[in-house]
């Protein structure tokens, strides 16, 4: 028979000893425990079982998610090199000129895409 307590026994009276206290919080927190994990394995299970093809779905949308992340970040370092290569004038008047046209670029672009 299994030592620790069930919900039906467990009263506040009992934890009126420290000892017994210590033995009594000790057997809620294994108890708690136990049903987490029952409960996480039936949602587990659910899940798996419901549909296979959700799986397949997500994997792949993952992969493809990941990719669009890759292709975004190297954009953002292509676009960072070629402003950080067209402000590279000789004239400061120049260099203000072209990075507010590319900043504004970026601007209007990002606006036209969202």
């Amino acid at each position: 028979k299994d030592e620790l307590i069930d919900e039906e026994s467990f009263s506040d009276e009992m934890l009126t000893d420290g000892k017994e206290h210590v033995e009594m919080s000790t057997q809620v927190s294994v108890l708690c425990l136990k049903h987490a994990t029952r409960a996480a394995t039936h949602c587990w299970q659910k899940a798996v079982n419901s549909n296979p093809m959700n799986w397949v779905f997500l994997a792949l949308l993952g992969i493809l998610m990941a990719l669009v992340g890759y292709a975004v970040e190297r954009l953002v370092l292509f676009l960072q090199n070629s402003k950080d290569d067209l402000t590279n004038t000789h004239s400061y008047v120049g260099n203000w000129a072209v990075w507010v046209l590319v900043s504004l670029m970026y601007l209007l672009i990002s606006a036209l895409l969202t």
